[in-house]
């Protein structure tokens, strides 16, 4: 009998190694996929060979840069995310609101935006540099990661707010309880991106010097 729990104990903590080492992984896959180069589409090259009408013509859409559409899709996340948990929520204590905006920033970036722009490319991957996890949704693992992550950029951007604020309140000699700066939806949506920005240039350039090390130790 003992034998037998020993054996069934050691299946489950095998079971349990095998998840946490496919999580990673999978997380190391998804990182080391480099996108590739966007090419020229083929309506672009029927137009500059031809001045007939475009049978291969594609919506306007498409035809907007990967990177205005990212920086748009984030922007207008953020502002929403501000309107409806930081406005929308009522007179609570603000660290409590900021603490509930971080955690709706982690799940809808994790589980909504994310897995959206990894739907809508293109085998060359064209929105991975803008990703900072770019796995698909399913790999629920990836919160662990989003949901602390949003946690330091909406301190970073209530910091920013404390300190413009505190600058304008020292130059007009406003009451120290002033706030001249308010938060509202665009202004937070720009200070989000720009954080945002930054973290998934920080991880792109650790991955960029992790694989010439790895390059040059084979």
């Amino acid at each position: 009998m003992k034998e037998k729990n020993i054996s069934q104990n050691q299946e489950e903590t095998t079971k349990y190694y095998d998840l946490k080492t496919d999580a990673v992984n999978d997380l190391i896959k998804a990182l080391n996929e480099e996108p590739k180069e966007e090419t020229p589409s083929v309506h672009k090259k029927y137009i500059a060979n031809n001045d007939k009408p475009d049978p291969y013509k594609i919506d306007k859409l498409a035809m907007i840069p990967t990177w205005i559409k990212a920086f748009f899709i984030k922007f207008w996340v953020a502002g929403a995310i501000c309107y409806f948990f930081l406005w929308g929520i009522g007179n609570i204590d603000v660290l409590d609101k900021l603490f509930i905006a971080a955690i709706a920033t982690g799940i809808i970036m994790d589980l909504l935006v994310n897995p959206a722009m990894l739907y809508f490319e293109s085998e060359k991957k064209e929105y991975h540099p803008y990703i900072l996890v770019p796995v698909p949704a399913k790999k629920i693992w990836s919160l662990l990661i989003n949901i602390p992550i949003s946690f330091i950029q909406i301190g970073i951007i209530f910091w920013i707010y404390t300190t413009i604020n505190s600058i304008i309140i020292n130059i007009k000699h406003l009451p120290s309880n002033s706030v001249p700066l308010t938060v509202e939806p665009l202004l937070f949506g720009l200070f989000y991106l720009i954080i945002d920005m930054i973290c998934v240039v920080i991880k792109n350039l650790i991955i960029k010097i992790y694989k010439k090390i790895i390059n040059k130790n084979k």
